[in-house]
């Protein structure tokens, strides 16, 4: 016997999109992307193909009996979370994340105020030594170092790159060396040093061997890193050598070390990463001109999450790399995506299956086809658990208040264990044995290696 009260209590909102449907010349109505998972199972194949021409494939693959589950609850969450920065047209964002890092590290210690880093500060030392960098390998005689090597047009970079110039040189309030119109968008004032640099590389190249050749090179050295500093400084602004904070007057070594009171073991952070096509257990060198190799040590997802868990209940940030570009297919944020889904990043709010063949490939295929590679860094500021398993991480951003939920990202457990790459955390909370037993094997090779040699 036929129910026709329970067809239309199920069917209704789907029986009036399945008729706009049917005429595919009429708009479609919106409704269509507030149909729960099942309803949307049920659609035509005609009817689909509409709805993702008319409404884009990530809005209708959104689930929305996910997003009814969501919810922006977290069990443990660091403070000093509320200044959501924004790094506008620029690749800055391993210095935002290192920021959040620091100011986590300084409140923790008691500091009552701890004010924005200036980016343009990190950014204008981490240019001048990559510069310098590929300019004295030139010199040296050194050939085929790419000027991009100063840094592309995205001024990507590292957070061993951050610390090692905050080490070195400090740390300066964003009140005292503020981002110039170049520094906001920077590509061009990038790609004028590139030229700068491979002229100097030319010229270098080209000097001939003899009777003061090695004066005149030192000479051409000085004369293009004098440059580099002018170009530097005209588009990015030079860093104050002192300045006065709170009247009272500060370097910027002092005001890492009397104000934020950041001691040379606050800095200590080791990168592990998590790329299955490596052997965990081992270690890789990363070493740019003009900057100091680190090291990213290949673990396994669980040691990586504890060691992340383990920060953050000490009160600190983590600094993490991961991929949330525009094409990122797990990303709730675009057009006709709902206010309650945005910044949701997660597998499984998400159902491209219903509507395109789909093939997902593991993490490890992932990274060896180089699809969807590492291109953006975070803070993670939170985790949500449900028992012994994690259920999402809070992450902090550098988009503005307008990405994401208001700055925020939801990352969900699933997404963390397949996109997130490398973390960075205190040397202290990682396992001793984990580093020593990668240090010892890198030891063993590098005497194999010399060995054969």
């Amino acid at each position: 016997m036929r129910c026709p009260i329970r067809s239309l209590r199920l069917g209704l909102p789907l029986l009036l999109l399945l008729l706009a449907g049917a005429a595919l010349a009429e708009p479609l109505s919106r409704r269509v992307l507030a149909l729960s998972d099942a309803e949307k199972a049920r659609l035509p194949a005609a009817t689909k193909q509409q709805a993702v021409q008319t409404f884009g494939l990530r809005a209708m693959a959104l689930s929305n009996d996910f997003v009814a589950r969501h919810d922006a609850r977290y069990d443990k969450v660091v403070p000093g979370t509320q200044r959501i920065r924004d790094q506008k047209q620029t690749g800055r964002c391993w210095i935002y994340a290192t920021d959040r890092v620091l100011r986590s590290i300084a409140l923790r210690k008691g500091v009552g105020q701890v004010p924005p880093m200036s980016t343009s500060f990190v950014n204008y030392h981490a240019l001048r030594k990559l510069a310098h960098g590929v300019l004295r390998e030139a010199a040296a005689g050194r050939k085929g170092l790419d000027p991009e090597a100063v840094g592309d047009a995205s001024e990507g970079g590292y957070q061993p790159w951050a610390l090692e110039i905050i080490r070195e040189h400090g740390f300066v309030p964003r009140s005292l060396q503020g981002t110039t119109a170049d520094g906001a968008s920077s590509g061009l004032a990038v790609v004028e040093l590139q030229r700068l640099v491979a002229a100097g590389q030319q010229e270098l190249g080209a000097l001939k061997r003899g009777p003061g050749a090695k004066a005149r090179r030192q000479a051409i050295l000085a004369r293009y890193e004098r440059e580099v500093d002018a170009l530097l400084g005209t588009t990015l602004g030079a860093p104050p050598e002192s300045f006065t904070y709170r009247g009272k007057r500060y370097t910027p070594a002092s005001f890492l070390r009397d104000y934020l009171r950041l001691e040379p073991a606050d800095l200590d952070l080791v990168v592990l990463g998590n790329n299955p096509t490596r052997a965990f257990g081992r270690r890789r060198r990363v070493k740019d001109p003009g900057m100091a190799p680190f090291h990213v040590y290949n673990v396994s997802m669980p040691v990586l999450q504890q060691a992340v868990k383990a920060t953050l209940e000490r009160g600190e940030a983590v600094y993490v790399s991961t991929n949330v570009s525009p094409n990122q297919p797990y990303r709730a944020e675009g057009k006709n995506i709902p206010a309650r889904a945005r910044g949701i990043l997660s597998l499984g709010a998400f159902r491209y299956d219903a509507l395109i063949p789909q093939h997902r490939l593991s993490k490890h295929d992932r990274i060896d086809a180089e699809i969807s590679p590492t291109n953006h860094a975070m803070a993670i500021t939170g985790y949500d658990a449900e028992g012994a398993q994690f259920r999402k991480w809070r992450i902090e951003n550098s988009w503005g208040k307008d990405a994401g939920a208001a700055g925020h990202w939801h990352m969900y457990d699933d997404f963390f264990r397949e996109y997130v790459t490398e973390v960075a955390v205190p040397r202290a909370l990682v396992p001793k044995e984990i580093l020593q037993r990668a240090d010892a094997r890198a030891k063993q090779a590098a005497k194999k290696k010399a060995k054969g040699s």
